[in-house]
């Protein structure tokens, strides 16, 4: 991977459970990495909703390896140029931990 392509910044956020003043479990999203990517658009779909016309798009970010990103779960997401990606897939690129390929979708 060339270090010069990793261009862009994403933030990626997990939910968490913590407890409030009054004893309550709350869901908070907690930013868990900060890594530089590169970012390539990989479809694009125009979906109607009612009168709406929206268009989501599929995207992939290549990023230097993360142990915390290859562990993700369900309640992950991404969060790119203020719009939030739903993560996809995140491939460990020939197991060889040092660059990993995300592929998310555009949240609506």
């Amino acid at each position: 991977m060339r270090s010069g392509k990793l261009k862009h910044v994403i933030q990626v956020y997990k939910q968490t459970k913590q407890k409030n003043e009054s004893g309550e479990y709350v869901n908070n999203w907690q930013l868990i990495a900060k890594p530089y990517c590169e970012v390539k658009v990989l479809d694009g779909q125009e979906v109607v909703n009612g009168n709406i016309e929206i268009a989501i798009q599929t995207v992939e970010f290549k990023t230097r390896y993360s142990r915390v990103i290859e562990q993700y779960t369900p309640d992950m997401y991404i969060r790119f140029q203020n719009k939030k990606y739903d993560i996809q897939s995140v491939d460990n690129v020939n197991w060889l931990n040092r660059e990993l390929r995300i592929v998310a979708k555009e949240r609506r």
